[in-house]
């Protein structure tokens, strides 16, 4: 484990999901999208963490026949999730989870109109609104904000694609904020570093996850599920891709991403780890443990997803681990132990 991400901080903290996806999408858990929580940011810093990602759906304060006609009132509960950060010193990155033509759920009962990695009408679109928010927030200095432009490009996403769209958003936000610093998001959901990009776009580093093995992390989430184990999962996944099955693998994994950051002088970051409430919450904690524990050796930081919810370390639904009652919510402490811990 000799290679080091050194170029960022190694921040640490959560993705908080308050404007997260619309009322309509089946992920809503019956909740009034776009509110952001004062308290939530506190607790993060009181516990000592100093980042918290903020993954965004466009539709929620535009529409999606009409991506440039931007809410005001709707889009304001974005300027107090900035401000809550910013008043207990964690650094934001706000990320787009869905642009006009592309989201990596298929969540939302009216899907997009266009393709964002093959029409110009949902990239002229989608750059519009990065703008947008360029504008809104250019007074604020690149330590404390950085930008994600679109979370989790698929498999079937080329690398010519990825360069395209990344390259007209950042060209378009730096007219406006020239040193704006972007992380953004490998390929294969993440997975996958983007060697190419790597290589071509400046103040940038990149985001990636720590998810695998997935049939461990999202135990409970599908039909198929194979009872989860750590270490020993399952050579292969539902798609036949070989799975990461114990912490040597772990150690490979991100030690590629590690290389590469070292290598090419770019910064990496964690962007989304977690694992859902119903994998049973000791196997959980091993494998939670390998993984920051790697991340730690790696000088990786993360931010954890999330912070409440079934993925969550609070009001996640688990009955299988003692919960105890932190300013009206239910809290898996250990788990948050382990969190700051690492």
């Amino acid at each position: 484990m000799d290679a080091k991400q050194s170029v960022f901080p190694r921040w640490r903290g959560f993705n908080i999901l308050g404007m997260f996806c619309s009322k309509e999408s089946c992920y809503n858990d019956f909740r009034s999208p776009g509110y952001f929580i004062e308290e939530d940011f506190k607790m993060m810093a009181d516990w000592g963490f100093d980042f918290v990602r903020l993954p965004l759906s466009y539709r929620l304060w535009s529409d999606v026949k009409n991506p440039y006609e931007i809410n005001e009132e709707k889009i304001s509960c974005l300027d107090e999730a900035i401000y809550f950060a910013e008043k207990y010193g964690l650094h934001t990155n706000i990320a787009m989870h869905r642009l006009p033509g592309y989201c990596v759920n298929q969540d939302e009962k009216i899907e997009e109109i266009n393709d964002l990695w093959r029409d110009k009408e949902a990239l002229d679109a989608a750059a519009y609104q990065w703008s947008q928010i360029a504008k809104r927030y250019k007074n604020i200095g690149t330590d404390k904000l950085s930008f994600n432009v679109i979370n989790e490009p698929d498999r079937k996403i080329t690398p010519l694609q990825y360069k395209t769209v990344n390259e007209r958003v950042i060209n378009d936000v730096r007219k406006i904020t020239p040193d704006r610093l972007f992380i953004l998001d490998g390929i294969c959901y993440g997975d996958i570093p983007p060697v190419d990009a790597m290589r071509y776009f400046e103040n940038a580093g990149y985001s990636c996850r720590g998810y695998e093995p997935r049939r461990l992390t999202h135990y409970g989430t599908g039909e198929d599920d194979e009872y989860p184990k750590w270490p020993d999962m399952r050579k292969f996944d539902n798609n036949g891709d070989q799975a990461i099955r114990d912490r040597h693998e772990l150690e490979q994994f991100f030690g590629m991403w590690a290389s590469l950051s070292e290598v090419l002088k770019v910064g990496v970051h964690c962007g989304e780890m977690g694992v859902y409430y119903k994998c049973p919450h000791d196997i959980a904690m091993r494998w939670l443990e390998d993984v920051l524990d790697v991340l730690k050796s790696y000088n990786i930081g993360y931010a954890f997803w999330n912070l409440r919810g079934k993925f969550g370390i609070m009001d996640n639904g688990r009955t299988d681990t003692e919960m105890k009652t932190y300013n009206g919510h239910t809290l898996d402490t250990k788990m948050l132990n382990l969190l700051q811990k690492y």
